[in-house]
């Protein structure tokens, strides 16, 4: 939350129409919103008032834009600067499945993805597995995560190569307004 500090130099007052923001970049949705405008009331010469911003960035990098408050015929514009730090997906880095015997069915596990974004995260589809792990469940698949939102993919552990450590991994790749990445967990289990 940020806040902007009007004050009435004037002589006058001060009645201020709705304030706006906007993106420069014209094809994003605003990274800028009002979330309280103190601003409302007419404003007598020397007083001030306050408007509350929210800053939710839509994609990584930095982004400018504009507050513009009308007011008895004129505008009073500030200039917004912000940076997103990017998307984030995130899952177990590591998720053991334990024990299993050589041709027997070990362990299923619910593994989670979470997108700890302010706005949606596209999921795409899930990287194939080795034949020791099976997917018993995947709701993650090519699947659009809503802000702040997860989704589980169960998988099972059935080793079948030899005795000894068994490892894989779980990826699935995301788009996030225009960036990609990859959230991936390491799959690990134990064939004797």
């Amino acid at each position: 939350m940020h806040q902007l500090t009007l004050r009435n130099r004037g002589n006058v007052t001060a009645s201020f129409e709705t304030p706006q923001t906007s993106t420069d970049l014209a094809t994003l949705p605003t990274a800028y919103q009002v979330v309280s405008n103190g601003c409302a009331a007419p404003l007598q010469p020397s007083q001030t008032c306050k408007i509350n911003l929210s800053f939710v960035p839509p994609v990584p990098g930095s982004l400018t834009g504009t507050l513009a408050v009308p007011y008895n015929g004129g505008t009073v514009q500030v200039a917004l600067t912000g940076t997103g730090l990017g998307a984030k997906a995130s899952a177990p880095k590591s998720v053991d499945f334990g024990n299993a015997n050589v041709g027997q069915v070990g362990r299923t596990l619910k593994i989670k993805i979470a997108n700890n974004n302010p706005i949606a995260l596209q999921l795409g589809a899930r990287n194939p597995l080795t034949r020791n792990f099976t997917v018993a469940a995947d709701g993650c698949s090519n699947q659009t995560l809503a802000a702040r939102s997860s989704c589980t993919v169960s998988l099972t552990f059935a080793p079948q190569t030899g005795a000894g450590p068994v490892n894989d991994s779980l990826s699935y790749s995301f788009t996030y307004g225009a960036n990609t990445g990859v959230v991936t967990s390491k799959l690990v289990g134990h064939a004797r």
